[in-house]
């Protein structure tokens, strides 16, 4: 990307850019995604007005129940016109009206009334009003925020490639890109709202790790390549079996997914092992496939306890001792490519991703071996939006593109094009992406979900 545009982000440049490969790619990408935007994708208001209605009853009824709280009383003393949903006075409530203890403060030194200030607070009051807190920012962040939004039926978010230091992309009004999706009662209540057009199907493709397979190529570790190429390995069961020892054959799924999402993938963005050892902590209730408790297999190999972080006892120390094997024996190639790449940064003031983009200014560790990699991922999936869009209007297609996510892409297909759609959504986003960049050394894969005939977007299910 030429200087210009990296300054207009936010970003220092120390050099001129020389290396002009990303001009291209985001003139194309801005074109698309005036497209996809063009195109909106079809809201149900009646739907969405009719959830708003029912969450209006639930939040009453919740106002309702603090209001009947014993904490509740002591509100209402301390303040004439309490309001429920006001983060201040709880605050003032819990650690002034009732000197309850306040763990943590702003900057200025007052008591902070973000979630974590009353996480270790265990009264009902603080369950309803984050229950009530959560009820509100779906009904005016997301319902009223996408009715709001809507013209003749038709919600069109806006999708842009100035705004973010990692040159992904980033969306508004509404932000399509952080719709919950973790919470399984919010996932279906908003993406219920939005719907195929008539006859038409939602398909969403979405390349699958394709964060951890572009990292795989810059820092090529053939460990990491085996991983990814062998259908056989199974990096994430590894990492429980070692993080909980456990046998290969007791790692369960669900085991399985604390150690991907609470090891793994943290490792990878550069987070340390005394923020990862308290959550994956939390999985020593979870049965292996024997049925016996992971904190019995915890116990047996001495960390029955979660220990001291300053001083790397209990689990803690075997944390920490997991993460030192994994970057200098497991991954070793990969830990010296991180090591190799900030010290590169740290002389030249800069670097130039595969993609052609030059990252420079103040980074810190953990930005340096991420922005490259965030970004080039991205690079690929806008290269296949903008070759997606060209194809599907030089066939005539009547196939919309309507959305994306960073690693996913969201269209609106007729029915009679669905095979046509997902045979070129192959060819495009696993084959010819590959002939087009060579430095992609690893086999890109994309999994296909889809909605029935007039479906909703979360009413899609996976495609063969």
């Amino acid at each position: 990307m030429v200087a210009a545009i990296g300054k207009g982000i936010g970003m220092k440049l120390l050099a001129p850019v020389q290396d002009l490969r990303g001009y291209p790619l985001i003139h194309a990408g801005i074109q698309v995604l005036c497209d996809v935007e063009r195109n909106g994708m079809c809201l149900d208001v009646r739907y969405c007005q009719e959830q708003a209605a029912l969450l209006d009853q639930r939040i009453v009824l919740l106002e309702q129940a603090m209001r009947e709280d014993a904490v509740g009383v002591v509100w209402r003393k301390m303040h004439s016109t309490p309001n429920y949903g006001s983060g201040p006075q709880l605050a003032q409530v819990l650690f002034d009206g009732m000197n309850v203890p306040c763990l943590v403060y702003t900057e200025s030194g007052k008591p902070s009334y973000s979630e974590a200030a009353f996480s270790h607070v265990d009264l009902p009051i603080v369950k309803l009003f984050k229950k009530l807190k959560e009820l509100e920012k779906i009904k005016n962040t997301y319902l009223e925020g996408f009715m709001r939004e809507t013209v003749g039926w038709t919600l069109r978010p806006s999708f842009n490639l100035h705004t973010t230091c990692t040159y992904r992309s980033s969306s508004d009004s509404p932000n399509f890109q952080n719709i919950p999706v973790r919470n399984p009662m919010i996932k279906k209540l908003l993406r219920s709202a939005i719907r195929a057009r008539k006859g038409n199907r939602i398909v969403e493709v979405d390349y699958s790790g394709l964060e951890v397979n572009i990292s795989a190529c810059y820092h090529k570790d053939p460990v990491m390549i085996k991983y990814l190429t062998d259908p056989s390995s199974d990096m994430h069961k590894d990492m429980a079996a070692q993080l909980y020892c456990l046998p290969l054959e007791q790692v369960t799924k669900e085991i399985r997914t604390y150690a991907k999402g609470c090891f793994v993938f943290p490792a990878f963005y550069g987070s340390y092992w005394r923020s990862m050892a308290p959550d994956l902590w939390d999985a020593r209730v979870c049965k292996a496939a024997d049925g016996a408790l992971v904190a019995v297999y915890l116990e047996q190999a001495g960390y029955g306890t979660l220990g001291d972080p300053k001083e790397a006892t209990g689990y803690y120390g075997w944390v920490r001792s997991v993460d030192r094997d994994f970057w200098e024996k497991r991954f070793r190639v990969y830990g010296a490519w991180r090591k190799r790449i900030y010290e590169d940064y740290l002389e030249q003031g800069q670097i130039i991703s595969h993609t052609g983009f030059t990252y420079g200014g103040y980074m810190d560790f953990r930005s340096v071996i991420n922005y490259p990699v965030q970004g080039s991922a991205f690079h690929c999936l806008l290269w296949s939006l903008i070759h997606l869009n060209a194809e599907i209007k030089a066939r005539g297609m009547r196939t919309l593109l309507i959305g994306q996510i960073h690693d996913s892409i969201v269209a609106d297909v007729p029915g009679e094009e669905f095979e046509d759609y997902c045979a070129l959504v192959h060819r495009i986003c696993e084959v010819e992406i590959r002939k087009t960049w060579d430095w992609i050394i690893v086999p890109l894969k994309v999994e296909i979900e889809a909605s029935g005939v007039n479906g909703s977007w979360y009413e899609k299910v996976g495609v063969e």
